[in-house]
């Protein structure tokens, strides 16, 4: 993860009885390793956040109880999840969990620690979720008691996405076939993904769901096209988009798609090709033609399979020259064409 450094520096009013104007309120927030984080944070899921609230220049009032708290915003409510509680007359430092309800999370542990200095407090989230959070500062007097709060601080945690997979339909393709290719990830939140062609961006999905959840949720971007021969064996890619979070591992997978086609029956047939070799030379003759998949024959007696052909000339093989035709089938399509070599003798028989 990238170290990032943020500091929240929020203007406070103290409002109620015997309280001063307080200039500002200081909340740092670390991750596990102590690296300070930015608004809004990307946390991966196992590191730990810790609040660091300070309150500054605060003049005491009449108020029995002092004590700073952590909230967290769930369904759109500020809730309470741990109190740093001072008591006066006595000194006393004491460290209370949030009252729980039906409607608050329960995001602590037990390591909460507070400084007897009443104007800070630390905070420990052992498994923070995606929500905004805030310190709040409150002199508690009998009855009632005003309450200074800091602007929130918003985490967004995440986890690692699994490799994508990529899925074709049909998965045997011929050329002109409409074609959907979907790839897939879980992480949390909903990653993002692209569809890549040689290289070139096809189609995306669109920006992942940030609603809080415990387990993983899968990502997917489908990509719906016509295949065709250029598209045969071309490196087609599918990942995760890493400026979305600071993903690391596979986060990318490849397939490189193979499309039947071809050969084209229509095309004017390719002029044969003239050879002269001379006494004792040999010559490889190369079929190849535009199609997938191809086999090739060669037109002689006996007729000789392969799409390469060594001739040799010798004076003792008059036989060595003439035509030799080729013909490529694609046995999926039905098609075939031919490829003609002509060869010419030259030299003392």
């Amino acid at each position: 993860m990238d170290k990032r450094i943020f500091m929240l520096v929020v203007y406070i009013t103290l409002l109620g009885q015997g309280l001063a104007q307080g200039p500002l309120t200081l909340s740092v927030v670390d991750d596990a390793l102590g690296t300070e984080l930015f608004s809004p944070a990307e946390i991966l899921e196992t590191r730990a956040v810790k609040f660091t609230c300070s309150f500054s220049q605060i003049t005491l009032g009449v108020g029995e109880i002092s004590r700073i708290h952590l909230q967290a915003k769930v369904d759109n409510v500020w809730q309470s999840q741990a109190f740093c509680i001072y008591r006066r007359p006595v000194s006393d430092v004491e460290v209370s969990p949030a009252v729980t309800s039906d409607h608050t999370v329960d995001i602590l542990t037990e390591q909460i620690s507070c400084s007897s200095l009443l104007d800070k407090a630390e905070f420990t989230l052992e498994k923070p979720l995606s929500l905004s959070y805030r310190c709040d500062y409150e002199d508690v007097y009998p009855g009632s008691g005003p309450a200074v709060k800091s602007t929130e601080f918003v985490l967004e945690t995440y986890s690692m996405p699994s490799k994508p997979i990529i899925h074709m339909d049909p998965t045997k393709l011929y050329e002109g076939d409409a074609v959907s290719f979907e790839c897939t990830s879980e992480a949390r939140p909903v990653p993002v993904l692209s569809f890549k062609l040689g290289g070139v961006l096809q189609k995306s999905s669109t920006v992942g769901d940030s609603t809080p959840s415990d387990e993983p949720q899968q990502g997917s971007v489908v990509w719906n096209t016509t295949a065709n021969r250029l598209m045969h064996l071309k490196e087609l890619r599918c990942e995760v988009d890493n400026n979305q979070h600071p993903y690391k591992g596979e986060i990318e997978t490849t397939r490189r798609p193979m499309v039947i086609y071809g050969p084209d029956e229509s095309q004017t047939p390719e002029p044969a090709v003239d050879l002269n070799i001379r006494s004792g030379d040999s010559v490889t003759l190369t079929c190849s033609m535009d199609g997938y998949p191809m086999e090739y024959k060669w037109e002689m007696d006996p007729p000789v399979t392969g799409a390469d052909l060594v001739v040799e000339a010798t004076s003792y093989k008059i036989a060595s020259i003439g035509s030799y035709t080729c013909v490529g089938t694609n046995s999926d399509t039905g098609n075939s064409a031919t490829k003609i070599y002509k060869i010419n003798f030259t030299g003392k028989i």
